[in-house]
């Protein structure tokens, strides 16, 4: 028979009990969720494994974008740099246009240069492909910029994202870019002749002439900004200018949403002389 503890040794017992540090449940908890969040940020980092290209106009690239694991599905957000806009009044020189100079990418459209791709449950890159398209216009080299944004930069279609938009970006794997080269031949285009219209009947034209007429081939134009019919300058008015779209025809490829007027002209294959038709509009005012 074990014998009875005594009153100092129960005493002795219960304060070392007291004693002993209590760790409360929630707060184990929190330690948890922070570790596995923290495992999670690991985990979830993405980043651009293609180094700069350069592609000949109707070839095709692939820019891949990796991630550190392959569990989950993970919808991931990029953008172009805004000079590669597809949106119809942007043109900026030595700029690719997309949808214009390159097939749209995903998740991206005339409106918006922002995209998206998905990885599927297992996968651990994708690959955006960067189709050139020919033409013939004489434009020079052009340019393609690319970088990784997180999901709270983006304001683009949604539409097929994944629930799962969590992760971190490599900053040194964050951009690529791309150069498409020029592969029209270099043509000389001249104005050889300028015929004045007058109202009543008589239009103008300007007629250019080039020197290689084996392909067909588009020409662009300017004109001066008191010839512009844009809508910004419906007030201005200046007096003894001509107003496009009012005073003669909208010329072509150009109207009111036109802030550059920049019209163009097409000499088909064989073609060595294109004009451009000032179509004169009469009308019973003294203008000048």
């Amino acid at each position: 028979m074990t014998p009875n503890k005594s009153f100092l040794e129960r005493a002795v017992e219960i304060f070392t009990r007291q004693s002993e540090p209590k760790v409360k449940p929630h707060t184990r908890k929190r330690s948890l969720q922070l570790e596995t969040l923290e495992a999670r940020e690991m985990l979830s980092g993405i980043g651009i494994s293609t180094a700069p290209q350069i592609v000949d106009e109707g070839q095709a690239a692939i820019i891949r974008i990796e991630r550190d694991d392959s569990q989950g599905e993970l919808s991931a957000f990029f953008e172009l740099d805004y000079r590669n806009s597809g949106c119809y009044y942007d043109n900026y020189a030595g700029w690719a246009r997309n949808g214009k100079d390159f097939d749209f990418l995903p998740g991206t459209n005339e409106w918006s240069y922002q995209g998206h791709v998905k990885f599927q449950d297992g996968q651990q890159y994708v690959d955006i492909t960067v189709q050139a398209k020919t033409d013939t216009f004489l434009e020079g080299d052009e340019q393609i910029s690319l970088r990784l944004i997180n999901a709270g930069n983006y304001w683009g279609d949604r539409t097929g994202v994944s629930s799962n938009t969590t992760y971190t970006i490599d900053q040194a794997r964050s951009s690529t870019s791309m150069t498409i080269k020029d592969t029209t031949d270099p043509v000389t285009v001249r104005v050889v002749s300028v015929q004045n219209g007058v109202e009543g009947g008589v239009d103008g034209s300007v007629r250019l002439e080039r020197d290689n007429v084996e392909n067909a081939l588009t020409v662009y134009y300017k004109l001066d900004s008191r010839n512009s019919g844009y809508y910004y300058y419906t007030n201005q008015n200046p007096p003894g200018w001509a107003r496009n779209g009012t005073d003669f025809e909208w010329l072509p490829g150009t109207d009111q949403y036109d802030y550059d007027s920049i019209g163009q002209v097409t000499f088909a294959a064989g073609e060595r002389f294109a004009d451009i038709t000032f179509r004169v509009k009469d009308d019973a005012w003294l203008e000048g």
